[in-house]
């Protein structure tokens, strides 16, 4: 769902990956919803990131004005609903488009384009790493499940990478930047 340039297949491969990852991941169905919000606590950390999805095709090939503005709206909804209760909000547009207008480069401000393929990537490493678990788990013994949580547990960042990820000072969230705190298998 995550390579599909259909909006909602997209927007549920969104959400689908949250929830892997431990968030509560929602799609919001009222008028000028976000595409998608992860909000989860982690230890101490508290941590909401507003997602909005532009997958489609467009011929010029990059973001505008218009498309800023909706993250901008679902950025300031959840900092206004979130924000108070102590989380850190971040706000995004997922994005296979690696341009931006000039106008909307001026309003960006703290939201951030993710790239479609560091989102696929962080897909490919989550799903591994379940698979590794998966391979060394017992349903009849509990000791080889608790070495198997421990092995992979290892192998995840520590709490609030995402929102570390999404406060680069870079418009553009890689790869590199999205996985940067997640151990190399």
């Amino acid at each position: 769902m995550l390579a599909s340039a259909e909006h909602g297949e997209f927007q549920e491969g969104l959400e689908e990956l949250g929830r892997t990852l431990g968030y509560s991941a929602t799609r919001p169905r009222h008028q000028a919803a976000t595409d998608c919000r992860w909000r989860g606590v982690f230890g101490n950390t508290r941590e909401v990131a507003t997602f909005e999805a532009k997958v489609e095709h467009v011929t010029d090939n990059m973001i505008h004005a218009r498309d800023v503005g909706q993250a901008q709206n679902q950025y300031q909804r959840a900092l206004a609903q979130y924000g108070r209760c102590g989380y850190t909000v971040r706000g995004t547009i997922a994005t296979h488009l690696n341009d931006i207008a000039t106008e909307a480069r001026a309003s960006l401000g703290t939201i951030r384009l993710v790239s479609k393929a560091a989102i696929q990537a962080l897909f490919e490493k989550v799903a591994l790493l379940l698979s590794d678990y998966r391979d060394t788990w017992s349903l009849e013994d509990l000791e080889a499940r608790a070495v198997s949580a421990e092995r992979v547990r290892a192998r995840f960042p520590s709490a609030g990478w995402l929102t570390r990820a999404l406060s680069v000072d870079d418009q553009f969230v890689s790869e590199q930047t999205l996985l940067g705190e997640w151990p190399v298998n």
